[in-house]
C-alpha cells in the first residue's frame, strides 16, 4: 500500500509557528515575573518578547519563502504542442528521474506524471496513440498519430 504524502498549507505552518511562539512568550513572561519581581523583571520580560518575536518573523518568512519556491515550480508548466498533418508532437518539461515519468491516453487525454508527484493532463481533439517517447535531461517528447 502506497501512502500519499500530507499536504500543508502555508497559512497553516504559519498559525502553527505564531501560536507556539505566543506559548512561549507567555512561559517565558510567567518564568520571569515570577523570579525578577519588579522593574527589572519587567524590562527583563519587554526584551525577551521583543527578541523572541523578531525570531519567530524570521521563521515565518524562511518557512514561507521554502513553501512558495515548491508551489511555483508546480505552477509553471512549460510544454509545446507542433501540430502535424498526421498528429502532435507534445514537448514538455517534466521533473524526474527517468523512472517515474509515464506517459498514456486515456478518453481523449494525454496524462503525464513525473517525479515529485508531478501529474498534469491534455486534452486531446481527436482520438490518437502514443508512438514514440523520449525522456532526455527533464525533457519529455511525446508524438501522436491519429
Amino acid at each position: 500500500m502506497r501512502r500519499t504524502p500530507i499536504k500543508i498549507d502555508a497559512q497553516i505552518i504559519s498559525l502553527i509557528v505564531i501560536i507556539i511562539g505566543i506559548i512561549i512568550i507567555g512561559i517565558i513572561l510567567a518564568i520571569i515575573a515570577r523570579v525578577e519581581r519588579g522593574l527589572l523583571g519587567i524590562i527583563l520580560a519587554g526584551l525577551t518578547s521583543v527578541i523572541l518575536i523578531y525570531w519567530l518573523k524570521e521563521i515565518l518568512k524562511m518557512v514561507k519563502s521554502e513553501w512558495v519556491k515548491e508551489e511555483v515550480k508546480r505552477e509553471d508548466w512549460n510544454y509545446d504542442i507542433i501540430k502535424e498533418s498526421d498528429g502532435l508532437i507534445i514537448v514538455a518539461e517534466v521533473p524526474g528521474p527517468e523512472e517515474e515519468v509515464k506517459v498514456r491516453v486515456i478518453n481523449r487525454e494525454l496524462e503525464i506524471r513525473g517525479g515529485k508527484n508531478f501529474k498534469k493532463t491534455l486534452k486531446l481533439d481527436d482520438d490518437m496513440e502514443i508512438t514514440q517517447v523520449s525522456y532526455v535531461n527533464g525533457i519529455l517528447q511525446v508524438k501522436l498519430k491519429k
